[in-house]
């Protein structure tokens, strides 16, 4: 019996400096990052082509959320060396904020550098604060407003947040099984059959150290990313559900 695949989920939001708070990451650290990667020869998952990295490369899936205006530099810096970038879009922010977040011709642009494009929400109100006809709704509004820019299917989304517990993650099995994959913030190493991804997430204090343990699923390390992590987590009691 072949033993499945594990992989590294990274979760960043904006690479701008100086940082604002812990979610940001100088775009000069962001690309020692990706360098370290490339030295390592581990490649980009693909969601779509389902490469989740194979017996001679590992491979990490690389997410950015919220749709920040500094993605955009991001994703030509992963495109450089050769990686795939998911980019998990607010729609009201791009329609409503486009000094800040990325605007419809960047969205085009980056999805035309070969990453993907997917949804993070109409809003970034909890899902699980949202009848399931508005979200139903909204969820398909934002799908379409994203595959009309960039031509190509979303089959991945992100709840605002992390958010989601079991009725909602039933609710999106059942109701719209186009997302076959769901990524949160519970953090963790992921398997290749998992629906539901899990991450680590890319804090300013981030360094390279543990960047290098993160990318090369060091057990320890993640032992200690979930005590640190969802100890202090509101999330951590509606995610016992994600294996």
């Amino acid at each position: 019996m072949n033993k499945e695949i594990k992989y590294t989920a990274l979760m960043y939001h904006q690479t701008t400096s100086p940082a604002r708070n812990k979610y940001y990451i100088p775009i000069d650290k962001f690309e020692e990052q990706i360098k370290l990667v490339n030295r390592l020869n581990i490649k980009s998952v693909s969601l779509e082509d389902k490469f989740f990295g194979n017996k001679e490369n590992k491979a990490i899936l690389i997410t950015f959320d919220d749709g920040h205006k500094s993605n955009y530099d991001a994703a030509k810096i992963l495109s450089d060396y050769g990686l795939k970038g998911y980019f998990y879009l607010v729609k009201d922010f791009s329609l409503h904020n486009d000094d800040e977040y990325l605007n419809e011709r960047e969205i085009r642009e980056i999805s035309n550098m070969g990453h993907t494009l997917a949804v993070h929400g109409k809003d970034h109100i909890w899902w699980t604060l949202k009848s399931e006809n508005i979200l139903f709704k909204e969820l398909q509004e934002t799908k379409n407003w994203i595959e009309n820019i960039t031509g190509k299917a979303v089959i991945t989304c992100a709840p605002p947040g992390g958010v989601i517990n079991i009725k909602t993650a039933n609710f999106l099995q059942q109701q719209m099984p186009e997302y076959q994959y769901i990524r949160t913030v519970k953090v963790g190493i992921n398997k290749e059959s998992n629906q539901f991804i899990k991450i680590t997430p890319m804090h300013t204090n981030t360094n390279i150290r543990m960047f290098q343990w993160s990318i090369t699923n060091n057990e320890l390390y993640y032992k200690y990313l979930q005590t640190i992590y969802h100890s202090k987590n509101i999330l951590r009691p509606i995610y016992k559900f994600i294996k």
